[in-house]
């Protein structure tokens, strides 16, 4: 869903011959989702011999593909937020692509038509262009127009890369701004959608990470979905001499003298590595040590997970009368994000209609996904629990709720469903290994990438980032500054 950060430079010795090639330069990764294989493409320009192990039989972790009955279906991707125009040379996706010696033009991103935060009594339509948030703010709550425009000031201004643990929050700091707790409620619903990590706030850091990425960068979908990204990445690090080993995650990591001195792979394989870098979240990794450093806490699993139904179409949303590309929606005025009460919470979700995003810039007409992405704040606990026939029927019940309830606020899409899926919290489980299918992780995050294990360290989501271009940013920027020097 989302996220963006610095990228530090690497360190200037001379040229990727400093970094010669042998056991001392052996860094494992483990998970090849967006920010191990970015961390190993970017590791293996400058020379270092680099293995990505990766559990699952495809990459992508949290952000993948599949095929059925002969369609091409994105998991995870709603769309990549922190777009912005190739001119805009220092923001984060562009230096991103060139931190990777990728194209832009290889991707062909469609930015959006527009999309909406949507209230009982209030809407606010947004694009790429911030303008059109702001003249719907001036027109619904003119009050905070003067402080919305101090906020944005703000955001501009602040410096969100901040790595310690300092949490503020974010609700709190809002309340400087704005007056309207209504006008609070629709700018954290996004936010807290695209990276809420706990109930109901985030820190202020996020906060600002976040809004610029929704609000004042944009959202943009690669043609193709998200496989045409997964396989170049995978080429880089093939392409920089990077390994890539599918199936074949990593069973457990031995500290010895404060330092992680082997790694035992799930076919028996044993490696001394110098370094390890976990992109598989702080529980996970924390799971894997043989011998947890002592004196500490154990960190907490993720407790905020999600439902995703995907209906399949015969046509095009937009014939159908679903116009925006991401629809964040709350039923209640005041809106509830975290653990629900039931299985799934029926007053919260996110619509996603990709075929709604505009065409690829070359001109050519991207190829229609004819579905719909509906997503949904779930209790995990429910599902776990369940016996397989419990689950089956729970599952059932939550297909027919949901698709019900879309055509309910959608009614031109009765009759044009041809088929519905569910991914639930154990589905993200069984496929990217997250302890209670939390994808935004725990909510102790190891912000500057270090662990109390002298060389392991996280990327990716409980190393504070999350999204696309942030677990990407996230992986290069924790290459460059703890293995490349």
């Amino acid at each position: 869903m989302l996220m963006c950060m610095a990228i530090l430079p690497p360190p200037c010795h001379g040229g990727a011959g400093d970094y010669a090639l042998g056991m001392a330069d052996d860094i494992l990764i483990i998970g090849a989702g967006m920010s191990g294989l970015a961390a190993g493409v970017r590791l293996a320009h400058f020379g270092r011999r680099v293995l990505v192990c990766e559990r699952h039989r495809v990459a992508g972790g949290l952000n993948s593909w599949y095929r059925r009955a002969g369609r091409e279906i994105n998991t995870g991707l709603h769309a990549m937020t922190n777009f912005v125009p190739a001119s805009a040379r220092q923001a984060p996706l562009n230096v991103l692509l060139r931190q990777l010696r990728l194209s832009r033009d290889e991707f062909q991103f469609r930015p959006q038509t527009a999309s909406e935060v949507r209230f009982p009594d209030a809407v606010l339509p947004f694009t790429n262009d911030p303008a059109v948030a702001e003249a719907a703010i001036a027109a619904a709550f003119p009050a905070d127009l003067d402080g919305y425009r101090r906020l944005v000031a703000e955001v501009r201004a602040g410096d969100p890369f901040n790595l310690t643990n300092t949490h503020l929050s974010a609700r709190t700091q809002l309340a400087r701004f704005l007056r309207s707790p209504q006008l609070t409620e629709l700018l954290m619903c996004p936010v807290l959608f695209y990276g809420g990590y706990a109930a109901d706030d985030v820190g202020w850091n996020d906060f600002l990470i976040l809004f610029n990425g929704l609000f004042l960068e944009g959202l943009a979908r690669p043609a193709g979905g998200i496989r045409p990204l997964l396989e170049r990445l995978v080429a880089r690090l093939a392409e920089g001499g990077g390994e890539l080993r599918l199936g074949c995650g990593v069973r457990q990591l031995v500290v010895r003298d404060g330092r992680i001195a082997d790694a035992v792979l799930d076919d028996g394989t044993e490696l001394a590595p110098a370094a390890v870098l976990s992109t598989i979240g702080w529980p996970e990794t924390w799971a894997l040590l043989n011998t947890p450093p002592p004196a500490l806490t154990a960190p907490r699993r993720g407790e905020v997970a999600f439902v995703e139904t995907l209906l399949r179409l015969d046509q095009p949303p937009a014939t159908l009368g679903i116009a925006p590309c991401v629809a964040f929606i709350s039923e209640t005025a005041r809106f509830h994000y975290g653990r629900p009460a039931t299985p799934v919470d029926p007053d919260s979700l996110i619509v996603c209609a990709p075929d709604n995003f505009a065409p690829p810039p070359s001109g050519t007409a991207a190829e229609p996904e004819l579905s719909l992405h509906v997503t949904q704040l779930a209790d995990f606990a429910p599902w776990f629990a369940a016996s397989p026939e419990a689950y089956r029927q729970l599952k059932a019940a939550t297909l027919a709720a949901t698709q019900a309830r879309a055509e309910a606020r959608y009614p031109g899409l009765r009759g044009h469903v041809t088929a519905a899926e569910l991914f639930t919290p154990c589905t993200i489980t069984r496929f990217t290994g997250r302890r209670n299918g939390a994808i935004y992780g725990s909510p102790d995050k190891c912000r500057d990438g270090r662990t109390p294990v002298g060389n392991l360290y996280l990327a990716g989501t409980d190393q504070g980032f999350l999204g696309i271009v942030g677990s990407l940013l996230s992986g290069v920027a924790m290459a460059n500054r703890h293995l490349l020097r």
